[in-house]
């Protein structure tokens, strides 16, 4: 009898998970900041991140920032993503809750942090996704964060 309220209990929290978890596919973009290690901040004219969400899978297509001369531009990039972790070429790189994807991960000596939230809202406006990238190494960091709008269809 415990072991069927257990089971039951976990379908509940899976189901519950599935419906309430954003879908996140579609084109995202708006306005943001560069802040540099050093203090110095500037505008970033536009952020688009294209993103393919599937149950067990995201796909960041493609990440692109114009804040005037830095221009980081990235993609695909997949991230498998299970039992509310993400993984990157088998490894765990960071989590997710269905609205909190967190990710940090090295590379030959840098550290890329990729991290956005979607902040539904119920009194009908569009829902926005804020996002966070960084890259930090022995010289320095680099951190560009903006609020974005989906554009066009889901």
């Amino acid at each position: 009898m415990k072991k069927g309220i257990f089971i039951f209990i976990f379908l509940f929290f899976l189901f519950t998970f599935q419906i309430f978890a954003a879908d996140l596919s579609g084109t995202w973009q708006g306005p943001g900041e560069v802040t540099f290690s050093f203090g110095k901040k500037m505008p970033c004219s536009k952020i688009t991140i294209r993103i393919n969400h599937g149950p067990h899978q995201l796909m960041v297509s493609s990440y692109q920032a114009r804040c005037g001369l830095l221009q980081p531009d990235w993609g695909p990039r997949p991230f498998d993503l299970a039992d509310g972790k993400v993984y990157e070429d088998g490894e765990q790189i960071g989590t997710f809750d269905g609205h909190l994807f967190k990710t940090l991960a090295t590379a030959t000596g840098v550290q890329y942090a990729f991290n956005f939230k979607v902040n539904d809202d119920q009194n009908g406006n569009p829902e926005t996704l804020q996002t966070y990238y960084g890259t930090r190494n022995l010289s320095g960091a680099v951190v560009v964060e903006g609020v974005l709008k989906r554009v066009g269809v889901k």
